[in-house]
């Protein structure tokens, strides 16, 4: 007997494979898309992180070239300002030594008002200073001493000589010299 079916036959087994395999396809399809949209998008915001960093670099970079700029003028004003204090120290010396001798000699001048004495010679070598007078009376080179000594004019331990001579007509004279060391400056 032969049977012949008349009914039509519906594709069995293809149809659903096909769909699967179609399905899995997309379904692999809209993944790539997927993690390559979010690859794609994880670039971009890395991207961007990178350059904000660049530019914070670069404004880093100015900024720290700004600062080497002042560091460097600050170091020129020192150098300067080192250069002219010892040029001002040098003119204030100099200033100094030309005031020391007329210092000393108004307060030699000054310290004889009143005595009875009179200065021969004064002379200054350096910081050694010799003056060479007479006197009638011994005790006036010793006030002398004492008022030169009390103005802060002789600031060392002077040697002294006292030398004493027969006048004709009034007796004796006393020869002296003293000599003492500048130490310090001389007040005005």
């Amino acid at each position: 007997m032969i049977e012949i079916n008349l009914v039509r036959q519906l594709p069995t087994g293809t149809t659903s494979d096909e769909t699967s395999k179609q399905g899995y396809g997309l379904i692999i399809v809209v993944l790539f898309l997927g993690i390559g949209v979010a690859t794609w998008g994880w670039t971009q915001v890395k991207h961007q992180e990178f350059e904000n960093l660049l530019q914070e670099k670069s404004m880093h970079t100015q900024s720290l070239a700004a600062i080497h700029a002042t560091l460097n003028r600050l170091e020129q004003y020192q150098e300067e300002k080192r250069r002219l204090r010892a040029s001002f120290e040098e003119l204030h010396e100099k200033e100094e030594s030309k005031k020391q001798p007329m210092a000393l000699l108004n307060g030699v001048s000054q310290n004889i008002d009143g005595l009875d004495l009179w200065l021969d010679r004064v002379q200054m070598v350096d910081q050694v200073v010799e003056l060479r007078g007479q006197s009638l009376a011994l005790q006036e080179i010793g006030k002398y001493l004492d008022a030169l000594e009390s103005d802060h004019v002789i600031t060392s331990i002077p040697v002294v000589e006292i030398l004493d001579q027969k006048d004709r007509d009034n007796g004796k004279i006393f020869s002296f010299t003293i000599r003492f060391v500048l130490k310090s400056k001389v007040p005005a």
